[in-house]
């Protein structure tokens, strides 16, 4: 994957990060500098950890999961859905409190919206489908052959 492929793909894969910031920046009368840099830093912390959460999974997990991977998907999205139903028969109560930003109300969101990144990290594959760098790089001379660049390294195209 080329530079410009990966930075579109940061920039594709934040979109719903900064949707939900900018929401819950407009929830708040008047945000200060400590809601700004708590919601800015706990989005940043995991829009950064999950794509290398996603990868070692991954790469650990690979033989074990992948003949159930459709159906940990269809389980996944099952769960997902019954819990979309329940809620839709509960009851609707309208509570309008004041927005509060607290790192218990922010995480939560801050997850949510970096799932899809922990599944990109999760298909970064090297050459023989295995995840992770090419299995006959040699690290030691070149540690750019990690990174699938240089001597041993996946070439660009």
């Amino acid at each position: 994957m080329t530079t410009p492929e990966l930075v579109v793909l940061a920039f594709a894969l934040a979109m719903d990060a900064v949707a939900v910031a900018l929401a819950q920046g407009l929830q708040l009368r008047r945000p200060s500098l400590r809601d700004a840099l708590l919601v800015a830093g706990m989005f940043g912390l995991f829009q950064g950890l999950m794509p290398l959460l996603g990868f070692a999974v991954a790469f650990w997990s690979a033989d074990l999961v992948s003949s159930a991977t459709p159906w940990i998907a269809f389980a996944m999205l099952a769960a997902i859905g019954a819990h979309m139903v329940r809620e839709s028969f509960g009851e609707h109560a309208e509570h309008h409190a004041a927005p509060v930003v607290t790192i218990r109300s922010v995480v939560p969101l801050a997850i949510a919206t970096s799932i899809d990144a922990a599944a990109v990290g999760g298909d970064v594959r090297g050459p023989r489908g295995r995840p992770g760098p090419r299995p006959d790089a040699d690290r030691r001379r070149d540690p750019r052959a990690l990174l699938g660049r240089g001597r041993g390294g996946c070439s660009r195209r």
